[in-house]
């Protein structure tokens, strides 16, 4: 977490996943939703930016701002990554100095290796191990289509990688919650519960 002069208080959240699995849906659909809710536990503070290349064909990352409610002076940081495997050092330097991790896998069973992949990856990259140093969320995304992977898929490919424990793991308390989403405004699920779950996470993390 980073401190102002002024005591304000920044958290980065940044949403990790690989091409194509609906980041940036659910982060732009999170913006809109909560300006919709009327006991919303956040507010945005401005509008979501989309950092394009110069042809607007692919996103470099999205960033925007999101403030506490019950707490003053607390923002929240969000940050997406592009999944496309050129854009690895630019990932790298997203990541940096993360506090908290949303994963969003491509529900389609056809994407189960990009999203080992891009976990495979989260894992090389970051300085402190994830789960057990940072806190983390999983979205299996897509929800609205068919052939989708399963929660005992995910967590197999998450134990993989240590990113999820058994039961009588010293680590299992920390482990993440699981939500099936549905990134698109239209037929949104569990995207503010999601981002609400990982800012609790947070805020009660051993």
């Amino acid at each position: 977490m980073r401190k102002t002069e002024t005591g304000d208080k920044y958290l980065k959240i940044v949403y990790w996943g690989c091409y194509a699995s609906g980041k940036t849906t659910a982060v732009d659909t999170l913006f809109k939703i909560i300006q919709e809710i009327p006991d919303s536990l956040i507010n945005p503070e401005g509008e979501l930016t989309k950092i394009a290349t110069p042809s607007g064909a692919t996103n470099y990352f999205d960033r925007g701002i999101v403030k506490s409610v019950k707490q003053n002076q607390l923002f929240y940081h969000i940050y997406t990554v592009a999944g496309q495997k050129r854009f690895l050092p630019l990932r790298t330097k997203v990541f940096f100095g993360a506090d908290a991790v949303v994963l969003v896998l491509d529900g389609q069973k056809e994407k189960m290796n990009a999203n080992e992949d891009s976990i495979a990856e989260l894992t090389e990259i970051s300085e402190l191990p994830i789960v057990e140093k940072i806190p983390l969320v999983v979205m299996i995304n897509k929800q609205d289509l068919q052939n989708i992977i399963s929660k005992e898929e995910v967590i197999t490919l998450l134990s993989k990688y240590n990113l999820y424990f058994p039961e009588n793991h010293i680590n299992a308390s920390k482990n993440p919650q699981i939500f099936e989403t549905i990134a698109l405004y239209e037929q949104h699920k569990n995207i503010y519960e999601s981002f609400v779950k990982i800012i609790e996470k947070y805020e009660n993390w051993p």
